[in-house]
């Protein structure tokens, strides 16, 4: 995930100067964080803390910047990307559509009021891979005791998403030994 935010140019001269900015990103049952993930590319803002990663409360992820100051004359961009994980769960179906949303609250110092933006909200949908297993052999018919056999196995993902993990066993029969 890539959340970039925008922080205004100040007015007159004056810096642009919000306090207690606390990101949130709630992620859905599903996703899992990778922990250690966490990037953040401040440009030419000045954060009062600079995280090195989110705090994770279960699924709610959490990112403290402090006070936020831009110095210049234009807007500037924070960004933060990090990973998530797609859990192997069973209510994580192919085509199931995972809603992840963030929000950033602030303080405005000139005022002392609070204010928390709407959730920005990013959708992935879950794919699934397919696997088809094909075996043969040759030869097929009219075999004798001490024939040599060949056996081939054939493993292909007609799904739409990559086989982690994925492990083939073929048992012969003690027969065949």
């Amino acid at each position: 995930y890539r959340l970039t935010i925008s922080i205004p140019a100040g007015a007159d001269g004056v810096h642009f100067t919000v306090n207690d900015v606390v990101l949130q990103d709630v992620l859905p049952v599903g996703l899992a964080y990778v922990a250690g993930s966490f990037t953040l590319q401040p440009g030419s803002v000045t954060l009062g803390n600079t995280p090195t990663d989110f705090t994770d409360t279960g699924n709610t992820l959490s990112a403290n910047f402090g006070t936020v100051t831009n110095r210049k004359t234009t807007s500037q961009m924070v960004i933060i990307t990090y990973q998530a994980r797609v859990e192997n769960a069973l209510t994580n179906q192919k085509g199931k559509s995972l809603a992840n949303q963030a929000t950033l609250s602030l303080t405005n110092p000139g005022t002392g009021n609070s204010f928390t933006t709407s959730p920005v909200s990013q959708s992935i949908t879950v794919g699934e891979p397919h696997l088809v297993v094909v075996k043969d052999v040759t030869p097929k018919v009219a075999v004798q005791n001490g024939d040599t056999l060949t056996y081939t196995v054939t493993v292909a993902n007609d799904g739409n998403t990559t086989a982690y993990e994925t492990q083939l066993t073929d048992t012969l029969l003690p027969t065949l030994v």
